[in-house]
């Protein structure tokens, strides 16, 4: 399931300001407003009431989205949690696969996501589609290594 959204910066602005450096890649900006904040792990950083967009996306939906591999891994180190959706129910690791964005697709894959998917276009279905071969091999070894967990 999602993870239901929470409050986490407490002013419209100042999660705007966060929200817009995570989908421009301003990993500096990322670290310096968490540090600013005194947070060390926020697990709901990645979704809340006042999320932004048309589909309602998360600071590490949109950090993925710019395939900014250092605000993904700041986002993680600060507890966003890898299986937060917008209001379509795609997931970074989606977003990840779909761009054959590999790289960022094995850092969300090493927090443990559900690779299911929660929608009619599935991680593996999105690497598919787009033609990515190696992201594709990525998900079926990540399938593979999984299935006989659950």
């Amino acid at each position: 399931m999602c993870q239901p959204p929470n409050l986490w910066i407490h002013t419209q602005a100042a999660y705007e300001t966060f929200w817009e450096a995570s989908r421009r890649g301003h990993v500096d900006v990322v670290r310096t407003m968490a540090k600013g904040a005194g947070i060390q792990s926020c697990p709901h950083i990645a979704t809340s009431k006042k999320r932004l967009g048309p589909d309602s996306t998360s600071p590490l939906l949109e950090a993925v989205k710019a395939r900014s591999y250092e605000t993904v891994k700041e986002l993680l180190d600060l507890g966003a949690p890898v299986d937060s959706c917008n209001d379509r129910r795609v997931t970074p690791v989606m977003v990840a696969a779909g761009n054959g964005d590999t790289e960022i697709l094995e850092l969300l894959l090493t927090k443990n996501p559900d690779v299911i998917g929660r929608s009619d276009k599935k991680p593996l279905q999105r690497a598919i589609d787009a033609g990515h071969k190696e992201a594709e091999m990525i998900l079926h070894r990540y399938i593979a290594e999984h299935r006989s967990c659950a």
